[in-house]
């Protein structure tokens, strides 16, 4: 939303969910055990742990075939709505849950609570930044740095204890990532304007707010650098003009022949017989 390292965010985001299939329940186990006796580990639900993580890194791989097979804007688009709109459903879900309970109650717990969840997000952040620094990364990865390190898949978390909970415990459990998932946006929001302002971003640090948060600057360049298709118009002055559109595919460009018409003699044209200064635009 902010303009960050795309790419590197992306390959963070990725590498982090895969190895949430080991990591977190061998955290879980350290934790748990170094907390509770014995009984508290056994009685925990493994299988429903497993279970949503396998789900979660199922979809994500799902969504990068996908898109890697379609090849197009507008599928990765639409693709991106429907997962925005199953990421606000499961937060309305969560919000829900964790209001239907008065003990485990989002908004009855001790300070502690509140305290020990929002700290992770603030320490996160201030952190990884000054990391970051420290081995001179681009500012705009510096930036992406700082946002994986405190933006947590709050997904994964909201699985796990819908799976592993019931009743009063699963509220108080779905209470950690939706108060943590409301931690971070606040304190993302912020950082990115902030670095945004102070042009650590790829966005334009004098563009209206709601242009930088619409616009993708990263995507939108790697367009205009690589366009989905180039049309040539052969012919000058008086003569009769032909066109060819190239359509961009995952072998090159291509000639697009859905182009063509009964009237268009266009598809007699070759590449070979156009101008040479034609050839390299192509």
């Amino acid at each position: 939303m902010f303009n960050a390292e795309l790419a590197l965010s992306v390959t963070m985001t990725g590498l982090s969910t895969a190895l949430s299939v080991f990591m977190l329940p061998l955290n879980l186990s350290i934790y748990v055990s170094s907390i509770y006796d014995g009984d508290v580990v056994q009685s925990l639900n493994w299988f429903s742990l497993i279970l949503s993580l396998v789900v979660v890194i199922t979809g994500i791989v799902t969504g990068v075939l996908s898109s890697a097979w379609q090849n197009s804007t507008r599928f990765s688009l639409r693709a991106n709505q429907m997962g925005n709109l199953a990421g606000v459903s499961l937060v309305v879900y969560s919000t829900l849950v964790s209001s239907s309970s008065e003990e485990g109650n989002l908004w009855s717990q001790d300070a502690k609570f509140y305290i020990g969840v929002a700290l992770p997000s603030i320490l996160g952040v201030i952190i990884a930044s000054q990391l970051a620094s420290k081995v001179d990364l681009e500012k705009p990865e510096r930036v992406a740095v700082a946002v994986e390190a405190c933006y947590q898949n709050t997904g994964i978390a909201t699985s796990v204890a819908i799976t592993m909970f019931q009743g009063a415990d699963a509220a108080t459990a779905i209470g950690v990532p939706l108060f943590y998932g409301l931690c971070e946006m606040i304190v993302l929001a912020f950082y990115c304007i902030t670095c945004w302002k102070l042009g650590w971003t790829k966005a334009p640090a004098d563009e209206n707010i709601c242009t930088v948060i619409a616009t993708s600057y990263e995507v939108e360049n790697a367009r205009l650098d690589s366009p989905n298709a180039i049309e040539v118009v052969h012919g000058q002055g008086d003569q009769d003009l032909d066109n060819m559109v190239f359509t961009q595919t995952n072998e090159g460009y291509k000639v697009d022949e859905g182009q063509f018409d009964e009237t268009s003699n266009a598809e007699r044209i070759s590449k070979d017989k156009l101008p040479a200064e034609d050839k390299e635009l192509i």
